[in-house]
């Protein structure tokens, strides 16, 4: 093996070592990564930040950041009001409501880590407000159904999440193939979807199980502040 070979295997099996062993943040052993690639010249700098010229990192990290603006500006425990009293009726509904909001929630927003950076703050600010605090098996239950659910359900959708993309764009350049959104949905709505929905809200339910304290009755909120009235735009 050649000097550049045996240096990239360094920096790579370095960068994983410092992600598992979490001996630095990460962040810096990503900025460190990206640095020390560039220093050594390890391949060009076209191809190091490749990855930032790609759609799916944009969705991803503008999800993170609308999912950290809707906590900070009060609009999470605003959306978490409007749905304690629809959803606070039982856990099981709770959880069945959840799950079906992260599945209609995929069929417009194209990110699966930015779903989850959305639904969360929302979900656990539901959780509180039925008395689920820390540490309750239905608020781990719940959050494990936001997760879990954002990911398998949107797998039925075409653009819903990064693995179809990169599927669709493979199977494209290798074999001349075009699947289209509405015919993939019909194909795997029903199992991938549906079926799984239920089954995730089953096992959540039950290897979770838990009872509200409180049932949350309608109320009226503040007025929208004007922050929350630009993020909600």
């Amino acid at each position: 093996m050649d000097i550049q070979l045996l240096l990239t295997a360094a920096v790579v099996a370095l960068t994983i070592g410092l992600w598992a062993t979490a001996k630095l943040p990460e962040y810096l052993t990503a900025l460190l990564f990206f640095a020390a690639a560039m220093l050594l010249q390890l391949a060009p700098p076209g191809l190091i930040f490749s990855g930032f010229a790609s759609g799916a990192f944009w969705l991803v990290l503008s999800g993170f950041v609308l999912g950290l603006a809707i906590q900070r500006t009060g609009l999470a425990d605003r959306c978490a009001r409007a749905l304690a009293s629809r959803l606070s009726g039982s856990y099981v509904r709770m959880v069945f409501g959840v799950i079906g909001l992260c599945y209609a929630l995929a069929l417009v927003m194209p990110s699966s880590m930015g779903r989850i950076a959305l639904l969360m703050p929302i979900v656990l600010a539901l959780a509180d407000r039925t008395g689920l605090v820390e540490g309750r098996r239905g608020r781990l239950g719940l959050a494990l159904a936001v997760g879990v659910a954002t990911f398998q359900l949107s797998c039925s959708i075409l653009p819903a999440n990064v693995p179809n993309l990169v599927m669709v764009g493979a199977i494209e350049s290798s074999y001349g193939l075009h699947l289209s959104y509405l015919s993939y949905l019909m194909l795997h709505g029903p199992v991938l979807g549906v079926l799984k929905a239920l089954a995730l809200g089953g096992c959540v339910c039950v290897l979770f199980a838990d009872r509200l304290d409180r049932r949350v009755e309608p109320e009226a909120g503040p007025p929208l502040s004007r922050d929350e009235k630009r993020l909600a735009l």
